[in-house]
């Protein structure tokens, strides 16, 4: 590199740090002008994270998003995004407001040369990275030193990767390739690791000889567990290379969540695993690391129990009402400080079910795409009130890829979870992005054509959903209701009779009762998996579940007049501490009240049947349906003799309709399946321009 090439770089970065003229020319002095000369660009301090401006340290309010970047069809770690996709996205951030980015582990090398393209082309805006080193989870330990060597050398690539100077060869499940692109400049910091699980913790400090303090070259702890220690290590390696190789120091945290807070809360008893085990890195001692240590947790309203039930937080308030998460977060910051506290990952997913309950409203799942965005800026807001450093939302797009404990039984196998979009599974929906399947034609299937009042039963499937489409000879008034039922599989197994009382010739599992501001799922009561799961079904005496003691089943059996059960979810077991003085009920999602619409009133994400006129669509998510696989086809057929969820291929689903005296069936339609993700564009959600006003409303500054 040229001497004049060296001087042209160097004011490059300085400005992109926010550095004046007076401040470059003088640092210009140096012979080493390829690498940054200002060795504190970033620092933690005071409560906040903290921008180098050439005279003094600005606290910035942290603005961020989460870059989990899974498209549909893919995993993870196969981090597909384009550079035409980077492009897009950094200046959609940039537009919203957006300050900030976290990634969780290594990207390819074109993210790295994108982001360096934006940030030249907007250095008074430019978009600043928390870089994640991850922690594999593949541990069969659980000791985390027996990850160190690894971990450690992924520590040095991913720094000497950041700052341009690494070709990492091409490996499985990870980013590999040239980097050659320093983006080091707008690293603001280093939120390494993930949220480590309690066993984990457990494992860790069980060890022989366990140490209890860390002495340092950069950090030091006083006191603390082996975990504690282990990271504080950590820590120390990141300054050490770092300083050492590339003559900077930038803020360095350790990702947590608060599962391993190091508070108290009375709530919990000890059948839950949220309150028994500490990750603390408080007392970490950073007088030899200028830039200093920043708390960063995974905390979100809704999880865990105690976020909602800890009395030394339902009585916190926020300008929209009751907020027990705005009352942890001002706990959490005042045990922190002076180390500021970042809130790394937070957000409500769009999902049509719910995983959690929380006191705000906020729950995991439940509310449309509308709401999605006011309980988003509702968190940031909460984030700038309590005077944290900032918040990074969760997330930037759906990706379809990922699980959620409450469809964990209902939607199998995993691997395949990418090959579909679960509108129900809350983690699945968290993104302001979604990738929109193509909207169904009618025509794969061959209408059902009828002389009575239900004219045409037409029908169609897609990634997402199982629709139908009635014509009616005339609209549905007020009084009446229309029955739906949906033989998932197997003609000689289901109800013959509607809820509305009709017979019919097919033997359904599920139906819907539709009125014209209303829709009610149903399911019978040997598949209802709320009975199956929570001992509410009445015993079945079928002979393939004869010899089960309890006689529960969770297979569709034969039945002729059976009950119909209204389909629930049960998202927490009634719960307390030990000591009796806490007691909370369990909780329940009343799912299969599904959302109604007419077709001239705007579609917020949640709508299951459309009205237009004598037209009434109908869209039933494939989990609601219990269809564990549409891509291949496959139903929830459980043997209850195992503790395994077994499926089943299905040929289709038929249909029937009930409205008066009227009745019309279809014939078993099956559609083909699939083994790759289907076409898809993405789609801003409603959620997404909400969101973006919110945010431009609160600060860049402290």
């Amino acid at each position: 590199m040229t001497q004049a090439m060296r001087l042209e770089l160097h004011f490059l970065r300085l400005a992109f740090l926010g550095l004046g003229l007076a401040a470059a020319t003088t640092a210009c002095s140096s012979e080493t002008l390829d690498v940054p000369l200002y060795p504190i660009p970033f620092k933690a301090s005071d409560g906040t994270l903290q921008v180098f401006n050439g005279t003094s340290f600005q606290p910035l309010f942290i603005k961020g998003m989460n870059m989990g970047v899974a498209l549909p069809g893919t995993q993870a770690g196969e981090i597909t995004p384009t550079a035409e996709d980077y492009d897009r996205w950094f200046a959609m951030m940039s537009e919203m407001g957006i300050n900030s980015i976290r990634l969780y582990t290594l990207h390819f090398p074109r993210f790295y040369q994108r982001l360096y393209d934006h940030n030249v082309r907007h250095p008074q805006k430019p978009i600043y990275v928390f870089h994640g080193i991850w922690l594999d989870e593949e541990n069969p330990t659980k000791n985390l030193n027996d990850m160190q060597s690894s971990y450690d050398d992924n520590i040095a690539e991913t720094i000497e990767c950041v700052h341009g100077q690494r070709y990492v060869f091409e490996r499985k499940g990870r980013a590999h390739g040239e980097y050659d692109t320093d983006i080091s400049p707008w690293v603001i910091g280093w939120l390494v690791g993930r949220e480590v699980f309690p066993d984990e913790v457990r494992a860790t400090n069980q060890i022989p000889g366990a140490r209890a303090r860390y002495d340092g070259a950069y950090v030091s702890l006083p006191s603390g567990s082996e975990t504690s220690v282990w990271w504080a290590e950590r820590v120390d390696k990141i300054a050490a290379y770092e300083a050492s190789r590339y003559r900077i120091f930038r803020p360095i945290s350790v990702s947590s969540w608060p599962t391993l807070d190091a508070l108290h809360h009375p709530t919990e008893g000890t059948g839950a695993d949220e309150d028994k085990e500490q990750l603390d890195l408080a007392r970490l001692d950073t007088r030899n690391h200028p830039a200093g240590y920043f708390a960063s947790y995974h905390a979100y309203p809704y999880y865990p129990d105690w976020m909602n039930e800890d009395p030394n937080y339902v009585t916190a308030r926020d300008s929209e009402g009751p907020n027990s998460y705005a009352g942890y977060l001002q706990t959490l910051r005042a045990y922190y400080f002076p180390k500021p506290l970042l809130v790394a990952e937070v957000g409500v997913p769009s999902s049509w079910g719910n995983a959690h309950f929380s006191q705000s409203g906020m729950n995991h799942g439940g509310q449309d795409e509308v709401q999605q965005g006011h309980d988003d800026v509702r968190l940031f807001h909460n984030a700038y009130d309590t005077e944290t450093a900032g918040a990074i939302l969760f997330a930037w797009i759906d990706e379809w890829w990922k699980r959620t404990w409450i469809v964990d039984e209902l939607a199998l196998p995993r691997e395949r979870y990418k090959l579909w979009h679960n509108v129900t599974s809350p983690e699945q929906n968290f993104g302001l992005v979604a990738f929109e399947v193509v909207a169904p034609t009618f025509t794969q299937f061959v209408p059902v054509k009828g002389e009575g009042r239900i004219r045409e039963i037409r029908a169609d499937a897609d990634a997402e959903y199982f629709h139908v489409k009635l014509t009616l000879n005339a609209a549905l008034t007020a009084k009446e209701s229309i029955t739906v039922g949906y033989d998932t599989y197997a003609d000689e197994l289901g109800e013959s009779v509607l809820p509305d009382g009709k017979k019919t010739s097919q033997r359904s599992e599920f139906a819907l009762r539709i009125t014209p501001t209303s829709a009610d799922l149903m399911v019978t009561e040997p598949y209802d998996q709320f009975g199956v799961w929570h001992d509410t079904q009445a015993a079945w005496h079928d002979k393939a579940i004869s010899e089960l003691p309890s006689g529960r089943a969770y297979r569709s059996l034969r039945s002729d007049g059976g009950p119909w059960n209204p389909v629930r979810w049960k998202n927490n077991s009634d719960h307390g501490s030990d000591d009796g003085v806490y007691r909370f009920p369990g909780t329940l999602q009343e799912i299969g009240k599904l959302g109604v619409r007419k077709v001239t009133e705007v579609e917020r994400g949640h709508s299951a049947v459309v009205f237009d006129d004598t037209t009434i669509s109908i869209r039933i998510p494939w989990t609601l349906l219990q269809v564990s696989d549409p891509s291949d086809l496959r139903v929830i057929d459980d043997n209850p003799k195992t503790r395994e969820r077994e499926t089943s291929p299905t040929e289709g689903f038929r249909i029937a309709v009930s409205l008066g005296a009227d009745l019309l069936e279809t014939p078993r339609l099956k559609w083909p399946r699939w083994d790759s993700a289907p076409f898809y564009i993405e789609r801003r959600k409603s959620s997404y321009e909400v969101f973006a006003s919110g945010l431009r409303t609160i600060p860049d500054h402290r």
